[in-house]
């Protein structure tokens, strides 16, 4: 239990695992040199567990992260863009959404997240929201925001290895093993 690095995670077949949208973010959808060490880590343990056939876990709101994430960032780029060209002030959804920008975006959003799911390790999981003590995550949110501290509790009451980058979580609330490299 307690933080551990990644390359110094001992990974068993019995492992489950949750990865932090910014993980899959890294392993799918690395953005050049950014935090190249890292991506090197982290893919490196994304092998030893698919070797070892560990399952990792993942959910809606981390896919709907991931995506969120990526477009943004193509968007922001292209943002940029309008405003050298054009001097233009642009919006998300009412100037980007539907462009060919946006379009090819999406195709490569999509294509990463195929390829996350024809994983035969990642397993989609049920998110039993209907079940979930939501007091308990808007009591975290002064120390988190609102989907990290969901995040933590589903993995706190999953029991799962929990992987991130983000330094957020270090404030103790993950219950059981937190591989990091920060």
């Amino acid at each position: 239990m307690g933080k551990i690095r990644p390359e110094n995670y001992p990974v068993t077949r019995a492992t489950e695992f949750f990865f932090d949208t910014n993980i899959w973010i890294l392993i799918f959808a690395p953005n050049g040199d950014f935090q190249k060490g890292d991506q090197q880590k982290y893919s490196k343990l994304f092998e030893n567990i698919l070797e070892k056939d560990a399952p990792i876990y993942i959910n809606s709101i981390i896919i709907s992260e991931f995506a969120n994430a990526l477009l943004r960032r193509d968007y922001n780029i292209w943002k940029d863009d309008q405003k050298k060209i054009f001097n233009l002030k642009v919006d998300f959804k009412k100037d980007y959404f539907g462009t060919s920008d946006y379009l090819n975006s999406y195709s490569i959003v999509k294509s990463s997240l195929d390829s996350i799911f024809s994983i035969s390790s990642v397993i989609k999981l049920s998110d039993n929201f209907s079940t979930t003590d939501m007091a308990h995550i808007t009591g975290n949110c002064p120390k988190l925001d609102f989907n990290d501290s969901y995040i933590s509790h589903l993995v706190n009451t999953r029991k799962f290895n929990f992987v991130s980058n983000d330094t957020d979580f270090h404030t103790n609330l993950i219950h059981g093993d937190f591989i990091t490299t920060r």
